[in-house]
């Protein structure tokens, strides 16, 4: 592998921390606004963090174009993505077969967009109950209030 392969599986590495980083310095609006609206929802907050994972994987092969052809750069590029994958896993060991796991990690992508909005609807939902409940109550208490005013 010449020095090139290597500095350009690198830039890859590099613009994908970019990227994270950016997310977090300019308060990507779809991560920051899930970080408040899930405070109180540790399985919706540990979807999001999930969710930032995927995206920050993706990237990776998002670039992939921009690696030579050469199966040994290939190799250097997958083992280098193996080994972050592995790491952001918890240490389980990950092996990469490129295209399928391409579609894999896209598709954990879009479950975790969905799995997202179901909480957002079930929040929404619950939200309404509240609100119907608060309503109901409050009808309930002026009703009693004339009726209690009109016996005296």
């Amino acid at each position: 592998m010449t020095n090139s392969d290597v500095i350009s599986v690198l830039s890859i590495f590099k613009k994908s921390r970019e990227l994270l980083i950016s997310r977090t310095i300019e308060q990507s609006p779809d991560f920051y606004r899930g970080l408040f609206d899930y405070e109180e929802n540790s399985s919706a907050l540990s979807l999001l963090f999930e969710k930032e994972k995927t995206i920050f994987i993706n990237h990776h092969f998002d670039q992939i174009d921009e690696i030579s052809k050469s199966k040994t750069t290939f190799y250097f590029f997958k083992t280098g993505v193996e080994k972050l994958f592995s790491s952001l896993s918890n240490g389980e060991s990950v092996t990469i077969e490129s295209e399928q796991f391409i579609q894999r990690m896209s598709e954990k992508l879009s479950i975790l967009d969905s799995l997202l909005k179901i909480e957002n609807k079930s929040e929404n939902g619950l939200n309404t109950l509240r609100y119907h409940m608060s309503r109901d109550s409050r009808i309930f208490e002026r009703e009693i209030s004339k009726l209690t005013n009109n016996t005296k």
